[in-house]
């Protein structure tokens, strides 16, 4: 199985998510970013063999529930390529902290390495994961110029996974809250 783990953005974000979902709407795309909450993701999935699979998740549930609150500074919408919108977040010690422990722990503990977008990361909330090449274009039109909060709350995390690690065969499986 695939494992993934982010920063769950879906409840500070609602006009955003209306407007990606109306998007796709207009122009009969399928939006796969629409499939998860709106999230920060905190390491790019991986493949975990089943049998460690229960151990891993449990490791990064103590992980993130450990957590203590902690600031997001959205810093721009940008177009990623001819199939991807998403917000761009700006890198803090916080978050980069964050994504190291849970590179490098996994790494010492189970083997899993890095990917290679782990070792260079751009932290960022899709808002539109287009199917097809050129797909983003009418959503960069219609995204790109919409108002967003300046800062956002890590305060809730998410833990999902996927049998084939394919965009849009994601699902949630635990949603871990922080003690402020």
């Amino acid at each position: 199985m695939y494992l993934w783990t982010a920063i769950d953005l879906d409840d500070q974000l609602p006009a955003l998510l209306e407007a990606a979902q109306a998007v796709a709407e207009a122009n009969a795309s399928c939006n796969h970013a629409l499939s998860l909450p709106l999230h920060v993701s905190l390491r790019i999935s991986f493949f975990i063999n089943d049998a460690q699979a229960d151990a891993v998740i449990h490791r990064i549930i103590a992980l993130l529930a450990a957590q203590k609150p902690f600031t997001l500074q959205p810093s721009a919408i940008e177009q990623s390529g001819d199939r991807l919108i998403w917000l761009r977040i700006a890198e803090s010690e916080a978050l980069s902290r964050l994504h190291r422990q849970l590179v490098e722990g996994l790494q010492e503990e189970y083997g899993i390495p890095p990917h290679e977008f782990d070792l260079s990361f751009r932290y960022h909330a899709s808002l539109f994961i287009g199917d097809c090449a050129g797909s983003a274009d009418a959503a960069w039109r219609a995204l790109k110029d919409l108002p967003y909060p300046e800062s956002l709350r890590a305060d809730t995390f998410v833990i999902g996974c996927s049998a084939t690690g394919q965009a849009g065969d994601y699902r949630v499986l635990r949603r871990i809250y922080t003690c402020a």
